[in-house]
Order: C-alpha cells, then sequence, then structure tokens
C-alpha cells in the first residue's frame, strides 16, 4: 500500500515485516530478545535483529516524540554529554522503548547534491531507543527503509559518559551521533521539558486493548520543543534586528548562550533518593524580552 511521505516510517516497517512474515509477531515476546533471535536465525536475517526487538517492543506502546528543529540544534550545540551524570539517570523514562522522529532532512548521511541541489545519500528519519536489561540499543532508521544499530553498556559505578566511552570506539562522526542521540534522550527526562501530546493525533488515539492492530490511532505522539522553538526564533529575530550601541560603554549585542543539564538526588543517603535532571535553557542575553521558559514533564 502506498503511503505519504508523513506516515510514520516505524508503522511502515511493522507493515514490511507482517507482509513478508505473517506469523512474526506470534513467534515473539517482546520482552524478551532471544525469541527475536530465534526468528532471526530460523529466517536467515540474523542482521535485522535489532530492529525487529526494538519493532516488537516498540509496538506494545507505539510512542513517538517528535522534534522541534531550534530544540534539536540546541541540542546539536551541546558539545557533549556531562561528565557527572549517572547512567541511573536512563530509569526516569516512562517508556523502555520509544521512537524519535528527527525534523525532516534533519541529518544526512552523506552531503553530496545531485544537479537538482537533492541529497543524494540517506536521511535520517529518526531513531528508536531501547533499554535491554543494562544496555541502550539505538536503531537509526533511514528514509529509505534502511537501519542501522548503534549500542551501549551502563557499568555499575560509571558515569553515562564513561560508560559511553569505555564500550565505544568508534569514528568521530558516528560517536557525535550518538552523543546527539543521548542528548534528546536526557532532554526527555529532564522534569522540565518541553512536551505536549500532539493535539492532533489527540483526536484519534485509540490504544489496543485486547488485541494488536498496528493501526495508527494505535500510536500515541508528543510534540518536544515546538513551543521552545518559536521562542528561540524570536530571540534569533531580535538578533538579527539590534543595532550595536556605540561608544567605550556600548551594550552587547543580544545572543544566546548554550543550553546545558543540571542533575542532583533528592533525599536522604540512607533512605530512597530520587536522581533530578533540569534543562538550563540557552540563556538570552541582552534580549528585550524573558528568557525562554521550559514547560513540563510527561506524565502517564
Amino acid at each position: 500500500m502506498k503511503r505519504n511521505k508523513n506516515y510514520p516510517k516505524p508503522l511502515t516497517a511493522i507493515e514490511n515485516l507482517t507482509y513478508n512474515y505473517p506469523d512474526i509477531w506470534s513467534k515473539i515476546d517482546a520482552s524478551d530478545i532471544n525469541t527475536s533471535k530465534e526468528f532471526c536465525i530460523k529466517n536467515n536475517i540474523p542482521e535485522s535483529l535489532y530492529i525487529i526487538a526494538s519493532l516488537a517492543k516498540w509496538r506494545m506502546s507505539k510512542q513517538i516524540f517528535e522534534m522541534d528543529a531550534e530544540l534539536c540544534d540546541i541540542l546539536m550545540a551541546t558539545d557533549k554529554i556531562d561528565d557527572e551524570i549517572p547512567s541511573e539517570i536512563v530509569e526516569r523514562l516512562i517508556y523502555d522503548c520509544f521512537y524519535v522522529k528527527l525534523p525532516d532532512k534533519y541529518i544526512h548521511v552523506s552531503t553530496i547534491r545531485n544537479a537538482s541541489g537533492e541529497y543524494t545519500g540517506y536521511v535520517i528519519d529518526g531513531f528508536f531507543y531501547q533499554v535491554i536489561g543494562k544496555s541502550i540499543i539505538i536503531v537509526v532508521m533511514f528514509t529509505s527503509g534502511h537501519t542501522q544499530s548503534l549500542g551501549f553498556d551502563l557499568y555499575e559505578g560509571l558515569s553515562l559518559k564513561e560508560s559511553i566511552d569505555r564500550h565505544m570506539e568508534v569514528s568521530s562522526d558516528v560517536y557525535k551521533l550518538i552523543n546527539f542521540f543521548i542528548q534528546i534522550v536526557l532532554y526527555l527526562c529532564a522534569d522540565n521539558a518541553d512536551i505536549m501530546e500532539n493535539d492532533a493525533q489527540k483526536q484519534i488515539y485509540k490504544p489496543s486493548v485486547k488485541k494488536i492492530k498496528d493501526s495508527y490511532s494505535e500510536m500515541r505522539k508528543w510534540d518536544v520543543g515546538f513551543r521552545y522553538g518559536k521562542a528561540i526564533k524570536r530571540t534569533r529575530q531580535t538578533e538579527r534586528k539590534a543595532v550595536p550601541h556605540e561608544g567605550s560603554h556600548a551594550r552587547k549585542r543580544t545572543h544566546v548562550r548554550k543550553g546545558h543539564y543540571h542533575h542532583f538526588w533528592r533525599g536522604s543517603k540512607d533512605g530512597k533518593r530520587e536522581l533530578i535532571l533540569k534543562w538550563i535553557s540557552p540563556v538570552v542575553v541582552n534580549a528585550d524580552y524573558e528568557n525562554v521558559a521550559t514547560i513540563r514533564r510527561v506524565s502517564k
């Protein structure tokens, strides 16, 4: 069936797998990756293990977080993961498997353009994020339908960055990509993240009760950073229009300082403690209006 370009890639992937292997979802237990492994070995598709395992888990709740382009720019500019953020931070996520939809044509594997000015390389549509035991599995999905698996283990006593550094010996480009993906995941962990349920999808959302149908209405969609992005756009427009003051005491032009994360433990050391993560917005310096405010955390 032909789908429009905005039809979610995860649903398309599920439909294709169901068409090629009609009994696939009855053979796989979403909570046991070994069943996905056995299915892939039996059908001679071992390279598809992680995408199938991710889809099997994702289709249980079908959560999609769609990112605003301005927020992505801010997170991309965050140079590295804070050295001290504990790996336990990922336990704050409500869902242990979800899909992050990136802005259209945001990341290109190739920067080569054809005569029409279009990119000829692979374009990333988004990525699955899944926690399996003490492992983080990231499956990148391209607009072409191709996938690529990345991942790392979480080590007790090590920070999130240290766990990534210990496990991954990759090229600088791949490391930057992983850093960007984890910055997004950290933002979703933050108490004050700008996350709102998509109004249009909310009207038709109908979760499966007895039997999963893999329909569009079973999908739940969240808009991430869209109000925040609008505020950033206003800031940049102000920056472009700003006229520098003359003289030795001239006020500096409006500009934005990079955002970052702040974390702390809440509770007594000998009792129950909770790890809190806060997103510190980029600071708008010398703006004529209030700095950007973050909104709220997603709840079930």
